[in-house]
């Protein structure tokens, strides 16, 4: 039942993080996409097997693999010349990937020995770079960072480190989504700059941990995807500083997983092998202790439909969207708001909303019962 300790996990747990029940699930590792796995609340999240074979096309595309796992990185490093003045002519790459393969599938959950000898790496090879040793590589493929969040201690991998650019380390995301026209799918970008936040901040907190200035890492990310819907790379840069002070002091409020005298979901972990209505109930006395807070947000959260049906019947306004919950701002359900439309007296926190609400009503109704002239 623990959730994937990855950056992609951290950058959806952001979205969530104002639900008290979302966030004491992170906090002790609980993965929300499968506790409700086999239930009617279950939901498919992940990419579909087209998606992934996409993606894993174009970063092979990127990095010139030829599908040995030896990767010539050349229409990377074209790009990081031609668009950001990379000089490849003294490119010394570094593949931590194929340094340290990992296991066998079925050992992949439990031996992490690849993921740690990566971040040994990772370590030593990004002080040799950021105190400019001679000889030393500037590209890491494959870098992993080791952190701890919530007290729990988990590697996260990026898709890769450049340096020698203006002075910084560089870190580069490539996405398979594509831009269109100069445009991208919002959520899908949203999604790769928070990721790209993270591994930022991991980097800026690797080099404090050498002693060294986290200003060495710039904050503007580099995004290769592909241009239009062939899968020719393209690159720009966005800058994440706000993103990145988001997602800090979020990652540092969020309690030691060893600090909470009673985990909330013992009693939902215990009831992982029984049915599916063994597993609801535990869920549901969770979320009745603790709190749920359903939103626009939640569409990314394994929750999603049973919080959904949670807030409908209870009558909470966020059900109709966070932009309709704040124009109800003050009014504690969708019942309510029917009787102020009715002419309910409103207390002083509906005021504003029940006003409006009347107003709308009244309107409605004048609407409806206006003649039309023969």
């Amino acid at each position: 039942m623990s959730a994937s300790r990855s950056v992609a996990a951290l950058a959806a747990f952001t979205e969530v993080a104002g639900c008290p029940t979302a966030r004491a699930a992170f906090t002790q590792g609980i993965d929300l996409d499968r506790l409700l796995a086999g239930t009617g609340y279950d939901v498919a999240f992940g990419q579909s097997e087209f998606a992934f074979a996409r993606g894993t096309r174009f970063e092979a595309i990127v990095k010139g693999d030829r599908g040995n796992g030896v990767c010539s990185y050349g229409p990377m490093l074209e790009l990081l010349r031609d668009e950001l003045g990379f000089d490849i002519s003294q490119a010394r790459t570094a593949n931590l990937r194929a340094l340290h393969p990992p296991p066998p599938p079925h050992l992949l959950a439990t031996d992490k020995r690849h993921l740690a000898a990566r971040a040994a790496d990772t370590r030593r090879l990004v002080g040799e770079i950021a105190r400019g040793v001679p000889g030393c590589v500037n590209f890491i493929d494959g870098a992993v960072l080791s952190a701890t969040v919530g007290g729990q201690t988990a590697f996260y991998e990026t898709d890769g480190l450049a340096f020698r650019l203006g002075g910084q380390l560089r870190i580069v995301e490539i996405k398979s989504f594509p831009k269109v026209d100069g445009q991208v799918d919002p959520a899908a970008l949203a999604s790769a700059l928070d990721q790209g936040a993270l591994y930022t901040l991991l980097v800026e907190h690797l080099l404090v941990d050498l002693g060294l200035e986290p200003s060495l890492v710039s904050r503007r990310l580099v995004l290769i995807c592909p241009r239009n819907v062939a899968l020719t790379p393209c690159l720009s840069e966005r800058d994440v500083s706000a993103r990145i002070r988001r997602i800090e002091r979020l990652l540092e409020s969020i309690p030691d997983s060893g600090s909470q005298p009673v985990a909330p979901f013992a009693g939902a972990a215990r009831a992982a092998g029984r049915t599916a209505a063994a597993r609801l109930a535990a869920l549901e006395d969770i979320c009745d202790q603790i709190g749920t807070c359903y939103g626009d947000a939640c569409q990314s959260c394994g929750m999603l439909r049973l919080c959904r049906d949670r807030a409908h019947a209870s009558g909470d306004v966020r059900t109709l969207g966070d932009r309709r919950a704040r124009q109800l701002a003050g009014i504690p359900t969708l019942q309510r708001a029917v009787t102020l439309a009715g002419g309910s007296p409103p207390t002083a926190a509906e005021a504003g909303a029940g006003g409006a609400l009347r107003a709308a009503a009244i309107l409605r109704d004048q609407a409806l019962t206006r003649t039309v002239p023969s």
